[in-house]
């Protein structure tokens, strides 16, 4: 039986503080079966952080419960899919 194909999404992360939270954000990807093919971590002038993803994913059931682990990580304000690659 073959695995279903995979398709590469790009996630934008706000972060209120820089600190602790990219190893949660990963952990949350990786904890929904997120496969990291890529990732941007920049530090704003005022110490927030704006971390891109492009993630593998297996359909949207699996994109949504990602975002949704994302959101649970303290000092997220705001999780959103970026168009295109």
């Amino acid at each position: 039986m073959e695995e279903p194909a995979s398709r590469a999404v790009r996630i934008a992360v706000y972060i209120g503080s820089a600190g602790r939270a990219l190893s949660e954000i990963t952990g949350a990807i990786s904890s929904r079966n997120g496969n990291i093919t890529k990732a941007e971590v920049t530090v704003t002038d005022d110490r927030r952080g704006i971390n891109h993803f492009v993630v593998e994913v297996a359909d949207l059931r699996q994109l949504q419960e990602i975002h949704d682990a994302i959101r649970e990580v303290p000092d997220v304000m705001n999780v959103e899919r970026v168009r295109g690659l």
